[in-house]
């Protein structure tokens, strides 16, 4: 009878057991495939870089390979794509009062074509306008370089107008590092870019422009075998001046250990170099490029990028109540709210400018570089990046917004976004 009975409780529980062992398996196969995508070492290439790692949640850093991945919370990388089709991932329409600025987002001009103010290009405001000049990208330096010019009245990153393509560049010439302004006295409108290069219009910009290149550098450091390197402009009141990092290149390479910064001091029209004394400060600063030059109450400041080629990198700046005493001024890192860590410097960026945008508001501009690095930025991250500044006794820093009002955002108490939710 015992036996009896339990042939036919095995009929009833036959299926439960077959239930409970399918449900086990699944468990099972749904954990590994989870570890799989979880671990950002399962799949990379022939030098070692990870290509395409999947997760829920992800903040802007980068692996110690140098792809940008994530640490602590951070659990995605952005990997390098071939699919075209990436640049129609933006949901905001073009609008030209929108003060919204959306990050990690290709940014569109009012035509819906990608904005291509890239290499170094920086944004300035005159004319009830901010324009937006810069080169434009390529993974070769020469097949870029031509400027372009981009007008907004409210940045927002959906706000900008295409204006017009305004110089280009014949062979190999190229252009990087851009300004635009406009000249108070003579009304032209000077588009001052690295290696001494400027483009001038006398008839405003819808006028011609034409090239115009500065005489020769008055340091003496090309004549050593010295490389004029990227820099900046900054007008203070009339007076306009040149910040440049200098390189020494004794094996045909630049040397990062003995960087030095000098600041011209230019002409009356802006065109050339001050004729009585136009070195104002000289001074090594290793490891330091890119620089942006602007002023904040009685300070002038002197920011710049370490040196990473194309890759993310940490940002710095001097500050002094005088341009020469910029050369003495010791220099101090931005502080980074995402902190920086190992793996994300500067939001994942390299450091490009900071903007006054209105009373008490001020934005930090990172560029990613899609285009020339395409193995470190995946182009559907964007090639821009604004987030809001407070400067703590003097110090700035920087807060990571996924997608805020610069207009509306609370810049006397910040907060920061602890991660970004971003789609793969």
């Amino acid at each position: 009878m015992i036996r009896e009975s339990m042939w036919k409780n095995k009929s009833i529980l036959a299926p439960h057991a077959l239930r409970c062992i399918a449900l086990l398996i699944l468990l099972i196969a749904f954990h590994l495939t989870a570890r799989r995508f979880v671990s950002t070492d399962y799949y990379t290439n022939e030098d070692g870089i990870n290509r395409d790692v999947l997760a829920s949640r992800m903040t802007i850093s980068r692996s110690k390979n140098n792809t940008i991945a994530t640490s602590t919370d951070r659990d995605i990388v952005f990997s390098s794509s071939d699919n075209n089709d990436v640049h129609k991932a933006i949901d905001d329409p073009f609008d030209k009062s929108s003060t919204t600025i959306t990050n990690n987002v290709p940014w569109k001009d009012n035509n819906n074509r990608i904005i291509e103010a890239g290499r170094g290009g920086k944004i300035t405001w005159f004319d009830g306008y901010w324009w937006w000049v810069g080169s434009q990208p390529a993974k070769m330096w020469n097949d870029g370089g031509d400027i372009y010019l981009y007008k907004s009245q409210s940045l927002g990153s959906n706000s900008w107008q295409f204006v017009r393509r305004i110089y280009e560049f014949p062979g190999n010439v190229s252009s990087s590092n851009c300004r635009i302004h406009k000249h108070p006295t003579t009304i032209q409108i000077l588009v001052h870019c690295s290696s001494r290069k400027i483009v001038i219009s006398d008839d405003g910009i819808d006028g011609e422009f034409k090239l115009h290149e500065m005489s020769d550098d008055p340091s003496g450091y090309k004549e050593r075998g010295w490389k004029w390197g990227s820099g900046t402009v900054f007008q203070d009141d009339s007076d306009m001046y040149m910040a440049v990092s200098w390189c020494d290149k004794p094996d045909g390479s630049c040397m990062a250990t003995t960087r030095r910064g000098l600041i011209y001091k230019l002409n009356s029209n802006w065109t050339d170099f001050d004729e009585t004394d136009p070195i104002v400060s000289d001074f090594v600063w290793p490891h330091r490029e890119a620089y942006d030059m602007f002023k904040k109450g009685n300070w002038y400041y002197l920011a710049a990028s370490e040196t990473q080629r194309w890759r993310q990198s940490r940002s710095w700046y001097k500050r002094s109540l005088t341009i020469k005493g910029l050369q003495d001024a010791k220099e101090k890192q931005m502080v980074m709210h995402l902190s920086n860590d190992e793996n994300v410097l500067s939001m994942g960026t390299q450091f490009r400018t900071l903007i006054r945008a209105g009373s008490g508001k001020w934005l930090f501009g990172g560029s990613r570089h899609p285009d020339e690095d395409p193995q470190n930025f995946d182009p559907k991250h964007g090639r821009f990046i604004f987030v809001p500044v407070k400067f703590i006794r003097g110090v700035p820093h920087v807060f990571w917004k996924s997608k805020f009002n610069w207009d509306t955002y609370s810049y006397e108490t910040p907060d920061h976004d602890p991660y970004q939710a971003l789609d793969h």
